[in-house]
């Protein structure tokens, strides 16, 4: 409108085009503002969109601090390995904030280098909670080092249980008495004995990894290592006693052994000597000299037969008086091997619970569906025709 007049040499031309200018001036300006005033509320939305992830995260991190300040670790083994899997969860969740958390503070980087009136605040909160944050990691650390120490305490004492009554049961095995009869029993039990052996063997490295977990966690420093050396000494001293009492059952074996060999040794010779000396008490001297000389050559022989068995007999003589000096006089080794062990200053002594399959008779109830033919009467009402009728396909005379 403006350029039209102007055009037409209108006569105020100059106060038009002076107002014209006036106008797009405060229209510029206008335009300015707005600008303006659409940044700062975009500032102000973003402002408070951090807030309030600030405030979110600050939040999470309040209940994920009261549950790394708890002092449960659980009361066995399954209980804090399953605490240690809640854990994990919960240190997923901590490292992922942490993501959030950087993002949040470069965002507040730029929002403060803007030099907004909010900058202060918002400054302060993102310390505030980046300090929170890494607190938060240092008690997550603090926490899953109980946890671990729980776990490791724990399986430490499930594995010194389990290789306790391991011992012990060897123990046992080991103080059983010899109640074999022959050499034959005697050289089977001595292979159950080798085999016995062989096992506390293979078994011994692992007994040996046990305690060196045990003297690991004393060690570190851990809260429980009085208890923790405590069994350590008392497993110590059950292998020992093992390896003592394997010690005096083999020896025992060995004696059983040489007493049954001699046993029968003795015997053998006993025998012959009854089957000899009936020959020697004989009072038959024959009747005449042929039935004298006869008699006196089966003498000659027995006597050669005696001279050739006194190696026999002095062997089993020797190997008699050897026994006796090892302090085996009784041929019945399991009385002696019992009276040892009643002799014993210590025992373990382990509570058991056996149980044993008991047949039961119980009468069950149970419910059978059976079939019957029954008879019953029934009566009908009757009706009788008075009249006669013939229609619908009936046909009825009086009377019926």
């Amino acid at each position: 409108m403006a350029n039209e007049l102007d055009a037409e040499n209108y006569h105020g031309k100059d106060g038009i085009r002076k107002k014209e200018k006036d106008i797009l001036t405060k229209w510029s300006e206008l335009l300015d503002l707005l600008k303006k005033h659409k940044d700062n509320l975009q500032n102000c939305c973003v402002l408070m969109g951090i807030m309030r992830e600030v405030d979110t995260i600050t939040l999470s991190i309040k209940e994920l601090e009261a549950n790394f300040c708890s002092d449960d670790v659980g009361r066995h083994l399954l209980a804090v390995e399953d605490l240690l899997q809640k854990h994990a969860l919960m240190e997923s969740q901590v490292h992922s904030m942490g993501e959030t958390i950087k993002r949040l503070n470069k965002q507040g980087e730029a929002f403060i280098s803007s030099g907004h009136k909010d900058a202060p605040v918002l400054k302060k909160r993102l310390e505030d909670l980046n300090q929170g944050h890494q607190a938060l990691l240092k008690k997550a650390a603090e926490r899953r080092s109980k946890l671990e120490d729980a776990r490791d305490l724990f399986q430490f004492e499930v594995d010194m249980e389990e290789e306790e009554a391991w011992v012990i049961e060897k123990q046992r095995i080991c103080q059983a008495g010899v109640t074999a009869k022959d050499i034959r029993a005697v050289l089977s039990l001595q292979q159950k004995h080798k085999a016995l052996e062989d096992e506390m063997k293979a078994r011994r490295p692992k007994s040996e990894k046990i305690l060196r977990s045990g003297e690991a966690l004393m060690k570190s420093n851990h809260p429980e290592a009085k208890a923790i050396n405590e069994r350590i000494v008392a497993l110590k001293e059950k292998w020992k006693s093992l390896d003592q009492y394997a010690s005096e059952r083999r020896k025992h074996l060995e004696e059983a052994a040489e007493a049954c060999s001699f046993n029968a040794d003795a015997n053998e010779v006993e025998s012959w000597i009854k089957e000899k000396l009936p020959l020697c008490q004989s009072k038959d001297y024959g009747e005449d000299e042929p039935s004298g000389l006869a008699l006196l050559q089966l003498h000659n022989r027995l006597e050669e037969e005696i001279k050739a068995y006194d190696g026999d007999i002095k062997a089993v003589n020797t190997q008699g008086q050897k026994l006796v000096k090892s302090g085996i006089t009784n041929l019945s080794l399991s009385q002696q091997q019992q009276k040892s062990m009643e002799e014993e200053e210590e025992y373990d002594w382990v509570d058991e619970t056996k149980m044993e399959p008991q047949e039961v008779m119980v009468e069950e109830t149970f419910e059978r569906i059976e079939e019957v033919m029954v008879t019953e009467a029934k009566e009908f009402p009757t009706v009788v025709a008075r009249y006669p009728f013939k229609g619908q396909g009936m046909n009825m005379v009086k009377g019926e």
